[in-house]
């Protein structure tokens, strides 16, 4: 942190619990840096490059690859149980009107 301040960057520390939305500061973000933490998928899915440990779940993330990597992070939300029994099926229709 210090050195990139001492190049003239801009940096903001964030903790865990902050009152101020993740996403008001996304917004004037040029990149996040963290060890671990689901900050870096709202960074990817907002736009803006993550650097993370391997430990991260955006860590195989690259810009250009996105929306594929997206694809594969919504793929493991269920199990081949929860899909089967329906499980998946009912969450993801909570509120919606049948036709």
């Amino acid at each position: 942190v210090e050195a990139q301040r001492a190049m003239g960057h801009q940096v903001l520390v964030r903790h865990k619990g902050e009152k101020r939305p993740l996403a008001a500061d996304l917004e004037r973000a040029r990149i996040l840096v963290t060890w671990s933490s689901a900050a870096a998928v709202a960074a990817v899915l907002s736009g803006v490059p993550v650097r993370c440990s391997p430990q991260c779940c955006a860590y195989m993330v690259s810009m250009t690859d996105r929306e594929r990597w997206s694809g594969v992070l919504a793929d493991h939300q269920w199990s081949v149980r929860e899909l089967a029994d329906g499980t998946a099926w009912r969450a993801l229709n909570v509120g919606t009107v049948a036709a």
